[in-house]
């Protein structure tokens, strides 16, 4: 076992808080590194966030320690510091594919728990609050320590839908035991004793709400497990004449890329001009090439592979509209990215695309059949296509809706007043100095 112990003062928790000296925090974030996106910049931000007012100690596995004080080194943060722990050598050899990963998660937060129990003991922690990973069936151990208990951003209660399971290939008997498994949830006794103690249950999205439903989980809030920093460019569109279509994420079954290009050749039959950039990489590479070749747009959609953070935000200024596809998702942090580069949306109207994306920001598809979802998608990307003044209004909506509840600072001030509410304080500590912006990394 590995765990470094940071001492700590030896004053028992006050269960009021009437000074407005910063609470003492424990944050259990498994995935936490900086420079990362999905659940490991999940964990990184919202400690970070943490820090802003308060006192905080983040639980993390040893594996991050070495990105995390390099970053720390760069740009330290007052009231932030780490405790690393991670399970002996000899038992992570079997950690493989998604059943050993699972495994080796549930083992963690045990053995976690015991070095969370320890730290307490020494510091005395006024709430722990338990962010990654943001399953609902692993809410982790830190509701058994004498302290309250925050958890979430909950996510994960998604399911996807069977009319699209074409496009999920050998891979759909995967993601039906993946629904069993989530609707079995709720008989479990962790699961249901967390909920029970949890004195604020943060929710991604109305799926996991639902979930959550009978669980007699206290102070429920819905607020999306990421965010984002907005970028200074706010314009969009300038890189070509011909209507330009962005598409962002990994080449896998469930992010729906072959979705996406059934689309684009129904928006190509009815005759509108435009080019499609794909920007990721992943198994499914080779067969969408030949997807696009049978398809018949090989002059019109462009596969980058992966491309450097600079290039990412250099496409969505010069693209005209975002087409979303994922099949499930709790959120969608390419969504917030275009939204904030002031790009209109097309997505399907489901899980945590149907909350970000607004009638005001973007085209929401509903998803009935397969045949009715690929043309509804080009019929929207179409729309777009004809209609500059509709792209612009959605564009300039889409960013004042990210800037007002989708960035990072948002968190800070939701933390803020949740923390003091679970801790009972009449007083809001002043900030710590500003956090400085995240280097990326090059």
């Amino acid at each position: 076992m590995s765990a470094a112990l940071p001492a700590g003062p030896k004053s028992p928790p006050s269960s009021l808080q009437s000074t407005g000296e910063p609470l003492r925090i424990l944050l259990s974030a498994y995935a936490c590194e900086p420079y990362k996106g999905s659940e490991p910049g999940v964990g990184w931000n919202w400690a970070l966030q943490a820090a802003r007012y308060h006192q905080v100690w983040v639980l993390t596995r040893a594996n991050n320690r070495a990105a995390i004080e390099s970053w720390l080194q760069r740009t330290p943060v007052s009231g932030l510091q780490f405790v690393y722990y991670d399970l002996p050598h000899w038992a992570r050899f079997w950690k493989r594919g998604a059943v050993g990963i699972r495994a080796y998660y549930v083992l963690w937060q045990a053995g976690a728990y015991w070095v969370a129990r320890r730290v307490h003991r020494s510091v005395r922690f006024h709430l722990t609050h338990h962010v990654t990973f943001n399953t609902l069936e692993v809410p982790g151990f830190l509701w058994l320590l004498p302290a309250p208990f925050v958890w979430g951003p909950v996510g994960g209660g998604q399911e996807p839908a069977p009319a699209l399971r074409s496009y999920f290939g050998d891979r759909w008997y995967r993601e039906r035991l993946r629904v069993i498994r989530k609707r079995l949830a709720r008989f479990n006794p962790i699961l249901r004793l967390a909920a029970r103690h949890a004195k604020a249950v943060l929710v991604a999205n109305a799926d996991t709400a639902e979930r959550l439903r009978g669980l007699r989980a206290e102070g429920s809030v819905r607020e999306l497990e990421t965010a984002i920093d907005i970028p200074p460019e706010a314009s969009a569109g300038g890189g070509s004449d011909r209507f330009t279509v962005l598409w962002a994420g990994a080449l896998i079954g469930r992010k729906g890329p072959a979705l996406a290009l059934d689309a684009l050749a129904a928006l190509k039959r009815s005759g509108v001009d435009f080019r499609a950039h794909f920007i990721g990489d992943g198994p499914l590479r080779e067969a969408l090439e030949e997807r696009i070749r049978l398809l018949g747009l090989g002059s019109e959609v462009v596969l980058h592979g992966h491309v450097s953070y600079g290039d990412i935000h250099r496409y969505y200024r010069e693209s005209d509209a975002f087409l979303f596809t994922s099949l499930h998702d709790t959120s969608g942090n390419v969504l917030l990215e275009a939204m904030a580069h002031a790009l209109p949306v097309v997505t399907l109207d489901h899980h945590g695309a149907r909350e970000i994306v607004s009638s005001e920001t973007g085209i929401k598809v509903a998803v009935r059949d397969q045949a009715q979802v690929v043309e509804d998608l080009a019929s929207a990307l179409r729309r777009l296509a004809v209609d500059p003044a509709l792209r612009q209004s959605m564009g300039k909506a889409g960013r004042r809706r990210v800037a007002h509840e989708y960035s990072w600072d948002h968190k800070g001030e939701l933390l803020k007043a949740l923390y003091a509410r679970v801790a009972g304080m009449d007083i809001i500590p002043a900030p710590h100095p500003p956090i400085p912006a995240p280097d990326r990394a090059s």
